[in-house]
């Protein structure tokens, strides 16, 4: 039959992303408490490759590089609510694994990050390295900024 793979009705398109923005990301990360007393908390997807992912991600981001999410996107099944990121807006990383996950992972919400890592720093987050370390994040606009100090 030669039909392609992934040409049914059910694939997503870029009109079917969800972006949300730091605070509302932050937000779904929380979670929330439903009358029922059940939590259901956002799980951050790193997008990017695991270099960048090890040399700083969001705090409690599960990594799951693009060209993974096909072979490894089992990682996020059990996570009712995902927000995928990526380096930067209109990120091509993050919104090729928002559309593959809601393909992959019928009836999860699926999220993107709008601005990723940059619009996470921007707003003033640390990111963490895969060693625990704090990444420190530039100050914000509003605070004067240290010159770096010349070294030998």
């Amino acid at each position: 039959m030669g039909g392609l793979a992934g040409c049914d009705s059910g694939k997503a398109s870029d009109k079917s992303l969800l972006f949300v923005n730091v605070e509302q990301g932050q937000k779904l990360a929380a979670g929330e408490r439903s009358l029922l007393g059940k939590h259901s908390a956002a799980t951050w997807v790193d997008a990017r490759t695991r270099d960048d992912y090890d040399a700083g991600h969001i705090p409690g981001a599960v990594s799951l590089p693009f060209e993974r999410v096909t072979a490894d996107h089992f990682i996020v099944k059990d996570k009712p609510i995902v927000i995928v990121y990526g380096a930067d807006y209109n990120d091509a990383r993050a919104n090729g694994m928002s559309k593959r996950l809601k393909e992959l992972l019928e009836g999860h919400d699926i999220r993107t990050l709008d601005g990723g890592v940059r619009a996470w720093t921007t707003a003033g987050n640390e990111l963490e390295r895969s060693d625990g370390a704090t990444v420190t994040t530039a100050p914000p606009s509003s605070a004067p900024a240290t010159a770096p100090t010349g070294g030998s």
